[in-house]
């Protein structure tokens, strides 16, 4: 690589061999680059999709309202929100304190397709959790037809 002549110290045997090599190394870089870029971009633009169709029911609950709740939901969803995931969400909910929150994701199977369904609870106040639920439009509609329901049930 480096050698001496006349004295002198070169870095390269060869400029000329180094700088063409160097062009393809450097174009080949920008390609891999520009690749990578692009498919970095698609991948965050297709979730970003996933969850941009979703839409937002919400309502405050008290904690002993909380449960029956989202076992009516669940219903309502073919696979990956049941017994289970209940019990975690409760779990998790009891344990908050006022203005922490937390979220569940889910990935559910709703009519025959899987989907994401969020859940965000924010502890409002003591054992009053603001419950909002993140769903394709036609679920976000049967909760919010489920919410009306039960707070005519309830009285409130």
């Amino acid at each position: 690589m480096g050698k001496i002549d006349n004295g002198e110290f070169k870095l390269f045997a060869d400029y000329t061999m180094i700088t063409k090599n160097g062009n393809f190394f450097m174009k080949a870089l920008i390609v891999v680059i520009i690749v990578v870029g692009l498919i970095l971009l698609f991948v965050g633009c297709k979730k970003q999709d996933a969850t941009s169709k979703l839409q937002e029911s919400s309502m405050n609950f008290d904690m002993d309202t909380l449960l029956p709740f989202l076992e009516r939901v669940a219903d309502h969803i073919q696979e990956g929100f049941g017994e289970k995931e209940i019990a975690n969400i409760m779990a998790s909910v009891k344990n908050m304190e006022p203005d922490e929150e937390n979220n569940f994701n889910f990935e559910i199977l709703y009519q025959q397709k899987k989907t994401p369904f969020i859940i965000n609870v924010f502890m409002d106040d003591i054992d009053a959790p603001d419950v909002f639920f993140f769903s394709p439009a036609d679920l976000a509609n049967q909760i919010d037809n489920e919410m009306a329901d039960y707070a005519e049930e309830l009285g409130i």
